[in-house]
């Protein structure tokens, strides 16, 4: 539903109480998230989770066999290619501060976590969503050790 401006005030009509239909004219709404461009991204999430999210199917390529050698997820989905918006990716991505959560007493990883294998452990982390990992930029990251860095769907502290 579009909200209306007042031409005298220039302030939105339920701020400035004038109620002239002809001194007022339609202001769309336009969600910031939404104007932001889907990016590619590679997920563990399965191509059923991701029709179900809204990506549409012509922009999802399964199991990006190349990439997953370098990777240790053996246990979950092939690693996926496809294009996602912002909030796409933030319903696929888990609540808490963590890259995982528990479901029924099983640990669910984060589609976007991943480990190199390759690389040494405590510092082989990657987050797909980030398109970062433990041994890049300044300081040290905990990627590794499944500490989120996305800031998405984080429970904020009440010591902050």
């Amino acid at each position: 539903m579009s909200r209306f401006c007042c031409i005298n005030c220039f302030d939105f009509v339920e701020q400035c109480g004038h109620t002239e239909l002809e001194n007022m004219y339609p202001i769309p709404e336009v969600k910031i998230e939404d104007a932001r461009p889907p990016k590619i991204y590679y997920t563990y999430a399965s191509k059923e989770r991701l029709l179900e999210i809204g990506a549409k199917q012509e922009t999802i390529f399964e199991d990006v066999s190349e990439l997953s050698r370098l990777c240790d997820h053996k246990d979950v989905d092939k690693l996926n290619q496809v294009e996602l918006t912002h909030d796409q990716c933030a319903k696929l991505i888990p609540e808490g501060n963590y890259c995982y959560t528990r479901i029924d007493g099983q640990m669910k990883r984060c589609p976007f976590w991943d480990k190199i294998i390759e690389l040494p452990s405590q510092n082989n982390g990657y987050c797909h969503y980030r398109k970062r990992g433990d041994w890049q930029g300044k300081g040290f990251g905990l990627l590794w050790d499944q500490c989120k860095e996305c800031g998405v769907n984080e429970y904020q502290s009440d010591y902050e």
